[in-house]
């Protein structure tokens, strides 16, 4: 997670449908054939889906309530989603 929205990690969770505290590990084997000729190499990306959650934080004066100024607050959260490997001659 990047940014600041004033909102604890539960609340954003929440919102979002699943825990955005969590960590994991994760192996991935990824099956190829080589051509015997020259070297290959194995390039992989990880794959995330961005979440962006904007939240506007009002201040107000006193008793009479007037708007002295508005704040846009972001935040992006990542969540994993799959691993993009291919097989390249070097």
């Amino acid at each position: 997670m990047t940014g600041s929205v004033g909102m604890s990690k539960k609340a954003i969770g929440m919102k979002l449908g699943f825990n955005v505290s969590k960590s994991t590990t994760v192996t991935v084997h990824i099956p190829y054939k080589t051509s015997g000729k020259g070297r290959e190499v194995v390039e992989y990306t990880v794959r995330k889906i961005r979440y962006k959650i904007t939240r506007t934080k009002t201040i107000t004066t006193g008793i009479n309530g007037y708007v002295t100024s508005r704040k846009k607050l972001v935040a992006y959260v990542y969540k994993y989603d799959g691993i993009i490997g291919r097989v390249v001659k070097d």
